[in-house]
């Protein structure tokens, strides 16, 4: 129809006919899931492990939406995104705690980082360079002490932290 009429969609108008067709399809999705439940048709292998494939796809492309909303610095947008998906997983925290950090919004990462049930070494680690980044280096460390696992992009975090607030000795003192 937009072709028809030679009318180029904005980013606003695409970005809400994807979240459109993303809720449709989750919502069909369900049906089906209840049919097949309904008839148990769910002990059928072909049919359990298309359900499975469903929803892991459902999953995926709604972190890759809530990535692409991220990128461009949209967070209100993806944060509508995430607060309706009806299955968040740690990859879409992620996203939403990284695109705080980018745009300087450590309160809302923090509240997001500490409302998470399961949180990894990148979780931690982007606190760790979002505190830096916001020039509050005993918050970071702080995180840094705190993360269960380190890998060493955590330690280069805190490391670089340190240096670029000033603090040397305390770099290498870490390293």
């Amino acid at each position: 129809m937009l072709a028809q009429h030679q009318v180029i969609p904005n980013l606003f108008c695409l970005s809400d006919c994807v979240c459109l067709i993303i809720c449709m399809a989750l919502r069909e999705g369900l049906e089906v899931h209840c049919v097949v439940l309904k008839n148990g048709f769910c002990v059928n292998l072909y049919v359990g492990t298309s359900l499975v494939e469903m929803f892991v796809r459902s999953l995926v492309s709604w972190t890759a939406v809530i990535v692409g909303f991220a990128r461009c610095g949209d967070m209100s947008e993806a944060r509508k995104l995430f607060d309706v998906m009806p299955d968040r997983d740690i990859a879409a925290s992620n996203v939403m705690i990284d695109g705080y950090v980018k745009m300087g919004c450590m309160d809302l990462a923090r509240d997001l980082f500490d409302k998470m049930k399961d949180k990894n070494v990148i979780s931690w680690t982007s606190m760790v360079h979002g505190y830096c980044e916001d020039d509050d280096v005993v918050a970071a460390r702080f995180m840094f002490d705190c993360m269960p696992v380190k890998n060493v992009l955590s330690w280069n975090a805190m490391i670089r932290g340190y240096c670029e607030n000033r603090r040397p000795h305390d770099a290498l003192k870490l390293f």
